[in-house]
């Protein structure tokens, strides 16, 4: 039949190679078909290869062999005659994945890709295939050509998805086909939608073809009713029922879907064969499809009318489960039309599943989740709500519902949404397990609520009402709970407070709760947040709650500084931390994201809300004084105005340093107050004047009043107008800014009725008051026209204010500037606070001469050429002569910053490359150390405070730059210059450290000029160095060079340094012992590199204590990540030893660490090892277990597996390089596999993951083993991230190497993976194992 989808798909094609994709039953082989006649009608040449037609194919030959071709197919294509286009069109290829006839095709594909541009390819497969496996998305890579027609989850794939049949498609299939039509024009949508699937509509049109009414079919709403019209017209008779009951009998015994006819026990078989049912081929017969199997096992064959009989009919081993699992999944569907009211019989047999162990799960998961897609009303879970209430403490019950609320998620997110009818359905099983108060059916209710939740369906009343029950009773239930259950309170907090409108009073009893001590003391980090979250339902139902929530959250404070884990415990792959007070303040970004849309919900709660944040923690029960004043006004109620408004600027000042302002609580009530009507703006004014106020809220209304002044002037003025809030500093600018912007909207009376009051003697006594009363007049009086003022006295102090230049204007009370300086700038600060004119005299002369030579250097790198050296050269000749002419009368202040800036001058010049002592306009050698001698005689930097620091320095620290100048002339200089040799020496003897350091991690600038005194000064500094800094970086720089030269002295040094070593106090909080990190590298060279046995005794020795070791050990262990895989590079001149010593050494460490990690660990739950003797040994389980981690990512890092970071080139690079270091680590391997961190076990699943094309058998046994040993004891399975992974793996198992699975340990394996990720609730392996009856075929 032609299809819309046909155009696009020949065009998609047109433009090259490409996978053809589509679900089962899309249409994918007829499209093909389609496509092949219409190219071979033009006189195109197509090649059409059905895979399933060669399941003897194991290597190209046999396929050579099947096509009877004297050469490989690829070849004989390669040379097919005529330059016109060509199709090579592989259909089903997911017939041969994970079997060898996949290398064969996958080959093909490849090779005619890569090397035959004449031919075009089209393979085609099933989408989950292509998704989950690798090897032909790499085959075919590109973008879709048609986005129309293509998967989003396949971006980087040349692919086509045939979708199903479309309207126009059905309308042209019912123009070619009269019959068909006829159903088509008056089918029922769930038909029509049935009908899309080509597989349904061809049983219909069959159907149609045997003279079956339309008017029958029209009834049809499910598959298995269409199947059930087929086979009624095909199988005619009990007889046939019964030969057709008997094969499926023994293809379920035999565990075959094709068997010997002669087996079967029936002598209507033959009828059977005849109706198109069965086929036969030889002495064999099977069903013509396999959905037609499932069908007539699940109606003739289960026992579905005895639920009992059915029940034992399951039992059984995991390859029958897998058999039986599509035509158990007919058997329910036919149970549940069946079935009477409530479903009874469903819903008991599958509770009699659940409790049955001799069942497989994979069956319970099917007969549950079809009797969910049955639901479609409360009345369909009766039967389920009367067996939890007589079954609530049954385990078994408990496993049910756990999976049934994940199923539901399932299907709510497949269809995108719940109805009305079935989510009241789902809220009455919620809350009927919940009200048994049974703690195991806290899980289901929380997972089912959560559904409902998230879908956003409460405005129904009735839903809303079960809802809010359920919640309210699981909050309960977890607050009471023994052990509390504080992540499922955490989520029924967010349940109570969407549903708060289903019973206002009890959900604020249960919510207020979390506000008051000590619950909130104790736990307003982890549920402050999501109560804030439902701040707007809240308001919807009791908006003075919503108002004490924001009092409450923003004037209480957790300020407990305590870890605390995202998630609520924390992850043993990736811990993720926070802290406690942090969490809690979580809850205002809520409250302040929110308090816009609570404004518009309710003007007065917005306003009482923003009250309540600009108060903060300032306490509401205050009494009367200088926080807290009485605002009197006639005719209404006094309010309060509470605290001062001392923000660092203006509230309509731009807040230039950025930053989200979502939250800002009170932004939004500016925002509001500026675009709302009239009459909210006036509840804003009525909110404000109850009770107590904020001056922070009242200086924004009559800022944003003085805006809208011509709206507002009557309601504002009497508050603008009083003097308790004009003279308030926090409210005193804008109460100022009102006045006069309202001024012209006055009477005359009531212009002069005001000033009088104003200038009534008497107002204020206290000095203090009277003179910011007059500050507060200067404003008005400099804001207001001039020709308004009424009264004459009031134009007197005007007058008296501007000739005193008191008429400043009404600018913010306070602002903010933040200026920057050059470095330059600071510097002369500093000088001058210590006595130096920095302005004029000779200092300044001196300063300015040597910000100059600053500023030569800054512009010379040691890259300059000779001219630019030439004058930093004379600057700095000039600086110092005038530096002498002028010592006696300078400041003693001056010396560092000039002679600092000379010293980087001189370092600047000695190293660089273009510096050629005693050429044009350079410095001789001579004129160079003269300079540099009187730079080492300099003071500075003295030792004293920071006298073992000798990491940092200052620019003006002037012999640690001639110290550097020294190291940087040695090798070019030191031979004909002995003199630079012992200064070298010199520097190593000064007294501060940072000196030494120069030429401590630079002494191999001596190994032409001085080799034994570069040997003698370097035993010198591991012997007497006392700063272990200097020290680290003479080893990590100097010795890490020397024992290429001399290895047996430098692994005498080394002794030395070991040995002392632990002489070295380690400060606390320092953290890493990077003396201990170099030297653990230095032996990792000497034993893998050099091969020096010494190397190998010292790591034996770090061994016998892994704590002060860890370290040494990790550091030992880190060069190796390269030395591991390098006897596997290809095209390469390894020597393989390396990679044998590194291996070596590694294990000795993974065996040491291994053993101490197990023998801690079985102490440590023994629990008899108690006080110093129980810490002495968590750290060594601590350390032994961060060095087998560490190993671990070398090994994955190493290998490739993590292909962000590495370079494409390193690593295993083929298949061959997998399967040999699988086989050479496989007991290194095997060790990191019984870990006791999940985080190590994630990086090895993660670096097996890599390894599967290696040998895909040995990695999946190694997974199996993995996670269900030690990875099952130490809880891996109950992490997100190891969910993601595992499920990525088993699908890429299934798409890839399905053939695995035909092997019964296999198989079982899998299913025990399977099982234990469902087990604990996760939704993802659910839908896998639900799914796997259908993939595995």
């Amino acid at each position: 039949m032609p299809r819309q989808s046909d155009g696009p798909m020949a065009m998609a094609i047109a433009t090259g190679s490409l996978i053809v994709i589509g679900e089962p039953g899309a249409g994918k082989t007829g499209a093909l078909v389609a496509l092949a006649q219409a190219r071979r009608a033009i006189g195109e040449t197509v090649v059409f290869l059905s895979v399933d037609r060669f399941p003897g194919v194991a290597i190209a030959a046999d396929l050579q062999s099947e096509l009877q071709l004297a050469r490989p197919l690829a070849e004989v294509l390669a040379a097919a005659p005529g330059a016109g286009r060509k199709l090579l069109i592989i259909d089903a290829l997911d017939a041969a994945r994970g079997g060898p006839a996949e290398a064969v095709f996958a080959q093909l594909v490849e090779t005619m890709a890569a090397q035959h541009a004449s031919w075009t390819i089209v393979a085609s497969i099933r989408t989950f295939d292509l998704r989950n496996g690798r090897r032909f998305r790499d085959a075919l890579p590109g973008s879709p050509p048609d986005p129309a027609f293509a998967d989003p989850t396949l971006r980087d794939v040349r692919h086509f998805n045939v979708p199903r049949l479309s309207n126009a498609d059905l309308e042209q299939a019912g123009t070619d086909a009269a019959a068909l039509g006829s159903l088509l024009d008056a089918a029922p949508e769930r038909l029509r939608d049935l009908l899309r699937n080509i597989f349904n509509l061809s049983l219909a049109a069959q159907l149609l073809s045997d003279g079956v009414d339309p008017d029958s079919i029209r009834t049809v709403s499910t598959q298995s009713d269409l199947i059930d019209a087929y086979e009624d017209r095909r199988l005619a008779g009990t007889p046939l029922y019964r030969a057709a009951g008997a094969t499926v009998d023994v293809m379920v015994r035999r565990g075959r879907l094709t068997i010997r006819k002669v087996l079967i026990p029936h002598d209507s078989v033959d009828d059977v064969i005849a109706s198109g049912v069965l086929n036969e081929a030889g002495d064999l017969v099977s069903f013509s499809h396999h959905v037609l199997f499932d069908h007539v096992a699940g109606r003739f064959f289960l026992e579905w009318d005895e639920p009992g009989h059915l029940a034992a009919q399951l039992k059984g081993d995991s390859a029958i489960a897998l058999m039986l699992a599509p035509a158990l999944r007919f058997a329910v569907e036919r149970l549940w039309r069946n079935d009477g009211e409530g479903k009874r019989a469903v819903w008991h047999l599958i509770a009699d599943i659940y409790a049955d162990t001799t069942v497989d799960p994979v069956l319970a998961n099917v007969a549950l989740r079809t009797a969910i897609e049955g639901v479609s009303s409360a009345s369909d879970v009766a039967g389920l709500i009367s067996l939890i209430q007589t079954r609530a403490s049954d385990a078994a019950m408990a496993t049910l519902l756990s999976r049934l609320a994940r199923f539901v998620g399932l299907s709510v997110d497949a269809s995108g949404g719940v109805v009305r009818e079935r989510a009241i359905a789902w809220a009455e099983v919620a809350d009927t397990a919940i009200a048994t108060a049974v703690r195991e059916l806290s899980d289901p209710t929380r997972f089912l609520l959560q559904i409902l939740f998230d879908k956003d369906v409460l405005s129904d009343a009735s839903l809303l009402s079960l809802f809010g029950r359920a919640s309210r009773a699981l909050l309960t239930l977890a607050w009471a709970a023994d052990p509390p259950m504080q992540q499922t309170a955490v989520n029924a907090i967010r349940f109570v407070g969407k549903s708060f409108a289903s019973d206002p009073l009890a959900s604020r009893v249960l919510l207020d709760r979390i506000l008051r001590d000590p619950h909130f003391s104790m736990y307003a980090d982890k549920e402050a947040s999501w109560l804030s979250e439902q701040i707007l339902p809240i308001a919807r139902s009791d908006s003075d709650f919503a108002v004490e929530i924001y009092r409450v959250l923003y004037s209480r404070e957790i300020s407990d500084d305590s870890v605390s884990h995202f998630g609520g415990q924390p992850s043993r792959i990736m811990p993720l931390s926070s802290n406690r007070r942090q969490d809690y303040l979580h809850c205002r970004y809520h409250l302040g994201k929110d308090a816009r849309q609570l404004l518009d919900l309710s003007a007065h709660a917005g306003t009482r809300a923003a009250i309540e944040v600009a108060l903060g923690d300032i306490g509401r029960d205050l009494p009367l004084g200088d926080r807290r004043v009485r605002v009197n006004v006639v005719g209404r109620e006094p309010f309060d105005l509470l605290g001062d408004d001392f923000a660092p600027l203006a509230w309509d000042q731009p807040n230039r340093r950025g930053g989200n302002t979502d939250d800002n609580v009170l932004g939004h009530f500016v925002g509001f107050l500026r675009e709302c009507p009239t009459a909210a703006f006036a509840k804003c004014i009525q909110a404000a004047a109850t009770n107590y106020s904020s001056p922070a809220v009242w200086a924004r209304l009559l800022g944003v009043g003085t805006e809208r002044v011509a709206e507002f002037a009557e309601d504002m003025w009497p508050y603008a107008s009083n003097l308790t809030i004009l003279v308030h500093q926090g409210t005193a600018r804008d109460a100022v800014r009102f006045l006069a912007a309202a001024y012209p909207f006055r009477s005359t009376d009531q212009r002069a009725d005001f000033e009088a009051e104003a200038l009534r003697p008497g107002l204020f006594l206290d000095e203090h008051d009277q003179r910011w009363w007059r500050r507060v007049l200067s404003r008005f009086l400099s804001s207001v026209d001039e020709a308004s003022i009424a009264t004459d006295a009031m134009h007197a102090l005007r007058a008296e204010l501007a000739a005193a230049g008191e008429l400043g204007g009404n600018p913010p009370l306070r602002t903010m500037t933040v200026t920057s300086s050059p470095a330059r700038g600071m510097m002369r600060s500093i000088l001058e606070r210590e006595g130096i004119d920095v302005d004029t005299g000779v200092d300044a002369q001196m300063l300015t001469q040597s910000d100059a030579l600053a500023e030569r250097v800054r512009e010379t790198s040691s890259e300059s050429d000779a001219a630019t050296l030439s004058a930093l050269w004379r600057e700095t000749e000039a600086t110092i002569a005038m530096f002498d002419a002028n010592a006696p009368a300078l400041h003693a202040s001056a010396e560092q910053p000039v002679w600092g800036n000379i010293s980087n001058a001189v370092e600047r010049i000695a190293g660089s490359v273009a510096c050629i002592p005693g050429s044009e306009g350079m410095p001789s050698i001579d004129a160079l150390l003269r300079v540099l001698d009187r730079l080492w005689a300099s003071r500075f930097p003295e030792p004293g405070e920071t006298e073992d620091s000798a990491r940092s320095y200052g620019n003006w620290e002037v012999r640690v730059y001639a110290a550097e100048a020294y190291v940087q002339l040695a090798d070019r200089f030191g031979e004909e210059r002995p003199e630079i040799i012992d200064m070298i020496e010199a520097v190593l003897a000064d007294a501060v450290p940072v000196v030494r350091m120069q030429a401590a991690e630079n002494l191999q600038v001596l190994s032409r000029v001085a080799p034994e005194k570069m040997w003698e000064l370097a035993e010198r500094v591991v012997r007497s160095e006392p700063n272990v800094d200097v020290l680290t970086f003479h080893v990590g720089n100097v010795l890490t060079r020397l024992i290429w030269d001399d290895v047996d002295r430098a692994e005498g040094l080394i002794e030395i340094v070991e040995k002392r070593r632990r002489g070295f106090v380690r400060k606390e909080n320092l953290g890493r012992d990077e003396l201990s990190e170099v030297l653990g590298g230095l032996v990792a060279q000497l034993w893998v590199g050099q091969n020096r046995e010494r190397a190998l005794q010292w790591l034996l020795e770090w061994m016998q204590d892994l704590v002060t070791s860890e370290d040494l050990l990790t550091s030992f262990i880190s060069p190796l990540r390269e030395a591991f895989i390098a006897r596997y590079a290809a095209g390469k001149d390894n020597d393989p030893s390396l990679s044998d010593r590194a291996q070596r050494g590694a294990m000795l460490i993974l065996e040491a660490c291994s053993s101490a990690a197990t023998e801690s660990y079985a102490a440590l739950i023994a629990d008899n090892c108690e006080g110093a003797a129980r810490e002495a040994t968590i750290a060594r389980y601590r350390a032994a277990e961060h060095i087998i981690n560490h190993l671990m990512n070398q090994l994955y890092f190493g290998s490739g597996a993590y292909r962000e970071s590495s370079d494409p080139s390193q690593g295993l690079a083929t298949v061959d390089a997998m399967r040999s270091f699988m086989a050479d680590y496989r007991q290194m391997l095997l060790l990191l596999s019984v870990s006791h961190e999940p985080a190590t076990h994630h990086h090895l699943i993660e670096l097996y993951e890599y390894l599967i094309p290696g040998d895909p058998a040995a990695v999946f046994k190694a997974l199996h083993g993995l996670l269900l040993g030690a990875g099952m004891r130490e809880g891996y399975h109950h992490e997100s991230l190891a969910l993601k992974l595992i499920v990525r793996i088993v699908t890429r198992y299934l798409a890839d190497y399905r053939t695995l699975f035909e092997d019964e340990a296999c198989r079982t394996c899998l299913l025990e993976i399977l099982r234990l990720f469902s087990d604990v609730g996760w939704p993802d392996a659910m839908k896998l194992l639900y799914d796997l009856p259908e993939l595995l075929r």
